[in-house]
């Protein structure tokens, strides 16, 4: 027994005397006599807590915390011999101790401990914010990014950006904030809870954190002009430099976008329908990457459900390995694109399904830089492109609007690109 709780002595058997108090004792531990009998023996009182109720043993040793004496307090006959406790303070001297005293320690050492490890995450903080990046070094995709987490994700006071709800919210957000955390464009916010951040050093004794990236709060480490930081995150939230963007960097984005959101149906169809693990390796991002050269997000979406309809009914009717399963949907979605491209066949544009979870970042994009809003899944990231570059006519008719989203909502495209269809199982 490591630590008896201290109580006072019991002394409901101090009627007895000193002698009627050893032969009790004896009869209980050695001769092991029935409680029952020794109570009608002696007049004992009724009480559960027999041996409570003997004197302690005093000894010669001295708490080494006190300095008061130590005691043997009377165990259980059936149980083992309690280690020797202080009197004064129920401090037990050999191995682990849990006494008041002990306790306080312990729990001084965890406070200061944890005070010291804050207090290096604080200054690591402090060091990788310590330089701004210039506003003017940001690339297209940084600044829509930035742009999206403020309109969607700032504090109420403009201060920080508040963390993501959900491993799941991260996980689907993660292709477009990591980059700018690599970057040092987020760096971690000093009132985040350090509880999520661990702290190592490498083989060059440098500090390393390892952290729990979304349950932190982030600090937008950017600099523009003598903007202060209110200020900054109204600018990006109005997205004025984003509509100032170049053509091809709005086909770079708009085609990143594209793949994102084909790969979070194409890990539903996974997940849900087929009930194997998505894992996006090279053959999907291959296959995606094709994709989004020459078809709209509507299009995929509708290439994935067909495909992934038809292989379900093959997994059922074939019983085939989880392998042949993820290449037959692979193959089928690829030899059908290549055959509509082949062909010049007309694809049906299908709209997001409901059931799969909204990309703030798609909506902000297609919203706030194209204002092209539900048109935006509807036009493949190439178009964007090619409207500015190939089309002489296109060029000088396209130059009259603002935004890409403005010629997307023109009665021309509307006229040329077929009304889309709805996934009829959303």
């Amino acid at each position: 027994m490591n630590h008896y709780q201290l109580k006072k002595q019991g002394n409901k058997f101090d009627f007895l005397s000193q002698d009627e108090m050893n032969t009790l004792m004896k009869e209980y531990y050695e001769d092991r006599i029935a409680m029952t009998v020794l109570k009608v023996k002696y007049k004992l009182p009724q009480n559960n807590n027999f041996e409570l109720q003997f004197p302690w043993k005093k000894i010669a040793e001295t708490c080494s915390l006190c300095n008061c004496q130590m005691v043997v307090l009377p165990h259980h006959r059936d149980g083992n011999l309690n280690k020797p406790v202080c009197s004064n303070c129920g401090h037990i001297n050999d191995g682990y101790c849990i006494c008041s005293t002990c306790r306080d320690i312990e729990h001084q050492a965890y406070l200061q401990e944890k005070k010291e490890k804050e207090e290096r995450i604080s200054n690591q903080l402090h060091l990788e914010e310590a330089v701004k990046i210039p506003f003017e070094k940001l690339t297209a995709e940084e600044k829509i990014s930035l742009g999206m987490l403020v309109r969607n994700m700032s504090s109420e006071d403009l201060t920080y950006i508040v963390p993501f709800s959900s491993k799941e919210n991260w996980k689907n957000s993660k292709d477009f904030v990591l980059p700018l955390y690599k970057s040092k464009i987020l760096t971690v916010h000093p009132e985040s809870d350090y509880s999520f951040i661990g702290i190592k050093e490498n083989k060059f004794k440098e500090t390393i954190l390892s952290i729990e990236l979304y349950k932190m709060k982030w600090n937008i480490n950017v600099l523009k002009d003598d903007l202060s930081n209110y200020e900054l995150y109204n600018y990006l939230a109005r997205a004025e430099d984003q509509l100032k963007l170049t053509n091809e960097e709005l086909f770079l984005y708009w085609k990143k976008i594209a793949k994102h959101e084909a790969q979070l149906y194409l890990a539903y169809n996974f997940n849900q329908v087929l009930k194997i693990e998505f894992e996006n390796d090279f053959a999907i991002d291959n296959l995606l990457e094709y994709l989004t050269n020459h078809f709209s997000i509507g299009q995929i979406y509708n290439l994935i459900w067909k495909y992934t309809n038809n292989t379900l009914r093959f997994k059922e009717e074939r019983q085939v390995t989880t392998n042949h399963i993820y290449n037959y949907l692979l193959k089928c979605i690829r030899n059908e694109a290549e055959k509509i491209i082949g062909n010049n066949y007309n694809l049906a544009h299908f709209d997001k399904p409901k059931y799969i979870q909204e990309s703030s970042f798609s909506d902000f994009f297609f919203s706030y830089i194209l204002k092209a809003n539900g048109q935006g899944y509807r036009i493949t990231p190439s178009e964007i492109f090619e409207i500015n570059q190939n089309n002489s006519d296109d060029i000088q008719e396209f130059v009259q609007f603002k935004t890409v989203g403005d010629y997307l909502n023109t009665y021309k495209f509307l006229s040329t690109n077929k009304e889309s269809f709805k996934d009829e199982d959303e």
